[in-house]
């Protein structure tokens, strides 16, 4: 056989044909027009399967972009390991190569075959498995994208509200289990919501409590919480502390400086018992309780407290004054209110004043018999109230505060001061207060001239009385400078001395009325005032049990014991009320104490030796001299003072200048000072004891019955409504 041609099919195809030349395509035989058509196809074919392999990798694209997405780490842009590591595969899937594809289009992988004769497979256009699978795994595996801002602050938003509802859930249920039980209450028949009832007793001086004459107020203060005194403000008379223990003011701030005083801006004259002179608006700054109370969705009742009538000063239930009303009338109005049936009408803060003790310290003195019986009196009007309370079980569900504005010192014809001894009437214009002497003159300009000549007839150790100027050397203890309706000169007199006038009294006069007076220092021991309180409000303070109440332990209601806390100003009165309410008292009072801050001490405060109990109008020099800040005060000087929003404060005429502050919201000094007995260490400790006295499960199911009987009196009146109006 002749040598094979290299060239030819045959020297690598041992089957194939030998073909002595190349046929054309008329020589050609059926059966290799047949092949040709054959291979044309699967090239045909092959075309079109690229085509389609280039949409299956498409679609492969995404499904991998899906899974990927799927399966990536929701917490990959906080930084968060889920265990993915980029560039590998994910464990439970393999990748789709070439082959699959080629497997799901039918089992072949086309144009692959070795030795393909129209080089399908072999050629620069088309990829080795090799080559594709480097390719794929480029494609398919790849680094994550970057989350989108959009989907990190939706992401963060999210996490961010489940915090805070998570919080809010928190601080509802912590203030549910510490609180709840002190804001529904009931007696056994009816639920209540916080009820407190507020007493002053106007002229009743703290050491009152020391003749024997009030078994029902002495063993309320053996049965509750109160310190050995309380400060009243300066000066100590009635209009300005009423108004003081309302709405936790300074008279300074709230603007009632005294019972009478000229104002500057008003351009008339301030006059308590006159209601022409003193019944509006633009007298009377800050907010009293009663209106803190309403806007919290309280209800308040006012029986004839001092300011209450002023336009815009008022309560819901409201009553005048009327001073010829009997105690018994008194005290059968707070339980004639207590006992409204409809909760929505019904007070849950009662202020009730009573004027006989100062009317008869006024007009007999406070060592007099007659001064005694109205002690007593009031004693009897305050049995005659708890035996109500405790006849409706209503004793241990209703705080009761008791207080008084100031005490009272007596007067005597040996001490008399003559106020035309120490400057001639006639240079001036207004007399401000009483027994202090505020001075206006006609001439501003001549006050520092006055004030000279008064300082000269001033006798250190000998003369009982003291002058100051407003703007310069008025005792910061006394906060009274901080206002254009205080006088600019004063003369102040010790305790139990009087300033009186020729005019008045030519003579020495054989007797001197009134018999009685107040208004002097508010540090001296006569004019130290009351303050007692007990109730669910109060109950860490004092012991369950109830000393008025004659019988054994149980009757009482379990151990009488009284809690004695460290004196404090009656500026503190007001945030104790908002508290005993369970309201949130407002910024801008002078007041620093909180019930919560309020702290037992182990003995009585201690009494000054020289003053108490002793009612013989002297003092020491020490008493009206004293020009510190004083620690029994626990104030330091106001820095700005706001009056109401009708009055302008004064520019200094003399002495030293007042920096301008921005005015604040409500007439306030914001001065930011704390009390000496305000903050102590350990109050947390003390909060946690709190806590843990109240019931959390029966806080709750007092707190859901209290929300039924609330829907059942609503539908109640909802179907009164519909039924009077189909009528």
């Amino acid at each position: 056989m002749a040598a094979r041609n290299l060239l030819s099919r045959g020297s690598y195809d041992r089957d194939a044909p030998e073909y002595e030349q190349i046929p054309t395509e008329g020589t050609l035989p059926d059966d290799a027009l047949l092949e040709r058509d054959r291979r044309t196809s699967i090239a045909s074919d092959f075309s079109d399967h690229r085509s389609v392999n280039s949409v299956d990798y498409d679609v492969l694209r995404e499904e991998e972009q899906r899974e990927k997405l799927l399966s990536r780490n929701p917490f990959g842009s906080l930084g968060i390991n889920a265990g993915v590591k980029v560039g590998k595969k994910v464990k439970g899937r393999r990748k789709r190569r070439p082959d699959d594809v080629a497997s799901m289009m039918g089992g072949k992988r086309l144009g692959m075959e070795e030795g393909g004769e129209f080089g399908i497979g072999s050629g620069d256009d088309f990829y080795s498995s090799d080559e594709e699978d480097y390719e794929l795994d480029e494609k398919f595996v790849h680094k994550p994208r970057k989350p989108s801002v959009r989907k990190i602050l939706v992401f963060s938003s999210l996490l961010l509200a489940f915090l805070l509802v998570l919080i809010f859930i928190s601080l509802t249920l912590s203030r549910h289990t510490s609180s709840s039980a002190a804001a529904v209450f009931s007696n056994g028949t009816h639920l209540f919501g916080p009820t407190t009832i507020l007493i002053s007793l106007d002229g009743f001086r703290a050491d009152f409590l020391n003749r024997h004459l009030t078994p029902t107020l002495q063993s309320f203060v053996d049965s509750g919480v109160s310190p050995g005194y309380m400060l009243p403000s300066f000066p100590s008379v009635t209009f300005p502390n009423h108004w003081t223990l309302a709405t936790g003011l300074l008279p300074e701030a709230h603007g009632i400086v005294g019972n009478a005083f000229f104002s500057p801006a008003l351009n008339r004259s301030f006059y308590y018992t006159d209601p022409a002179r003193s019944m509006q608006a633009e007298w009377w700054g800050g907010e009293p309780v009663w209106m803190t109370a309403e806007k919290n969705n309280l209800k308040a009742a006012v029986h004839m407290w001092p300011g209450s009538e002023a336009p815009g000063r008022g309560s819901s239930i409201l009553d005048k004054f009327n001073g010829s009303e009997t105690l018994e009338n008194k005290y059968s109005r707070v339980l004639e209110l207590l006992d409204i049936a409809d909760s929505k009408t019904r007070p849950n803060l009662v202020a009730m004043y009573v004027p006989n003790v100062d009317s008869a310290g006024h007009k007999f003195g406070p060592n007099s018999t007659e001064t005694d019986t109205a002690i007593k009196s009031v004693d009897t009007m305050l049995g005659s109230l708890f035996s109500g309370l405790e006849a409706r079980n209503r004793t241990e569900i209703t705080n009761i505060v008791i207080v008084s504005d100031h005490g009272m010192a007596t007067t005597s014809t040996d001490r008399l001061i003559y106020f035309d001894d120490l400057v001639d009437p006639k240079l001036i214009e207004h007399i401000d207060g009483w027994p202090l002497f505020g001075l206006r003159p006609y001439n501003s300009e001549d006050v520092e001239k006055i004030y000279d000549t008064i300082k000269s007839h001033h006798r250190p150790g000998e003369s009982k009385w003291d002058v100051y100027l407003r703007d310069k050397n008025m005792p910061t203890r006394y906060h009274f400078s901080q206002n254009e309706r205080i006088a600019p000169l004063w003369i102040i007199p010790h305790t139990g001395w009087a300033i009186i006038t020729r005019k008045e009294f030519p003579t020495k006069p054989k007797k001197y009325h009134p018999k009685g007076i107040h208004g002097y220092d508010n540090q001296h021991p006569l004019m130290r005032a009351l303050f007692v309180a007990r109730g669910p409000a109060f109950r860490r303070l004092h012991g369950p049990g109830k000393a008025w109440i004659k019988g054994n332990k149980a009757q009482k209601g379990g151990e009488v014991r009284k809690g004695t806390v460290k004196p404090f100003r009656n500026t503190e009165v007001y945030n104790l009320i908002c508290g005993s309410l369970g309201i949130q008292p407002p910024k801008g009072t002078n007041g620093t104490l909180t019930i919560k801050k309020l702290r037992l001490i182990e003995e009585k405060q201690p009494q000054d030796k020289d003053h108490a109990g002793s009612d013989s109008g002297t003092d020491s020099d020490s008493d009206s001299d004293s020009d510190d800040d004083g620690e029994k005060s626990g104030h330091k000087a106001p820095t700005k003072t706001a009056t109401p929003a009708s009055t302008t404060t004064a520019k200094p005429k003399v002495g030293v200048t007042i920096p301008d502050a921005p005015a604040p919201d409500r007439p306030t000094i914001a001065d930011g000072s704390k009390m000496e007995n305000g903050e102590s260490k350990g109050e947390g400790d003390d909060q946690k004891a709190e806590d843990g006295e109240e019931d959390t499960l029966s806080s709750w199911l007092t707190y859901l019955k209290w929300r039924a009987q609330k829907l059942r009196e609503s539908m109640e009146h909802w179907w009164g409504d519909v039924w009077d109006g189909s009528r």
